[in-house]
């Protein structure tokens, strides 16, 4: 398995609020990206402890895969009551199990996940947002409305191609979609990753992330 990433910060922000999260052992793979709600100053400080809760459950708690939903629920349960002025989307890929791989994902909010091959390129995630009003949220981290059935982890299809990215990099790729389909299917990760940051350089007004794994 390998995989790319990267970050940067849009051209109408003061700082990058998008976040991402990387964690591995023998067992799993889990890959999250994050994208702050912009007009809550915070939100990448809110994205921060949010992520220090993932990690250090993934480091002391041994049955951390099967307490996954439980994990992301409490995190949200125990940040929410910090007080910090900011939210988030997430976005979660999880591969598992030694013998025979299991692939898993979650979402909240309107970061995404797709797979991918030479002839398709497909959204696994559904966005939660008001219809044509896509920047109106109607679930985010951060919530406390949110329930435990909303951090549910669904059985994603097989693929050898998954990217993860926020809002600030598929609205550029939406508008380009042929050229960014022709850049993620290059057979050097190394030149995706070097096309994917010129191809975006500049354009970005939002924030924007992605990970693109390869199995």
């Amino acid at each position: 398995m390998k995989y790319i990433l990267n970050s940067c910060k849009g051209t109408h922000r003061t700082v990058n609020q998008d976040g991402h999260l990387i964690l591995k052992n023998d067992n799993i793979s889990l890959f999250l990206i994050f994208d702050g709600v912009s007009s809550y100053k915070d939100s990448n400080v809110f994205i921060k402890e949010y992520k220090k809760i993932i990690k250090e459950e993934f480091e002391q708690n041994t049955n951390f895969l099967f307490n996954l939903e439980d994990v992301l629920y409490r995190a949200n349960l125990t940040i929410s009551k910090m007080n910090i002025e900011g939210y988030s989307t997430v976005c979660l890929l999880l591969f598992s199990g030694l013998k025979k791989r299991f692939v898993q994902y979650m979402n909240i909010g309107d970061s995404r996940l797709y797979h991918y091959a030479e002839t398709y390129l497909e959204k696994i995630t559904d966005d939660h947002n008001i219809g044509d009003q896509k920047n109106i949220l109607t679930k985010f981290l951060g919530s406390n409305q949110l329930e435990l059935t909303d951090f549910q982890i669904k059985t994603a299809p097989i693929s050898k191609h998954y990217l993860l990215c926020t809002d600030g990099f598929y609205v550029l790729m939406e508008n380009k979609l042929k050229r960014y389909f022709n850049i993620v299917n290059f057979s050097y990760l190394n030149n995706v990753l070097k096309a994917l940051i010129k191809e975006g350089k500049g354009l970005n007004r939002d924030d924007s992330t992605f990970i693109i794994v390869r199995v």
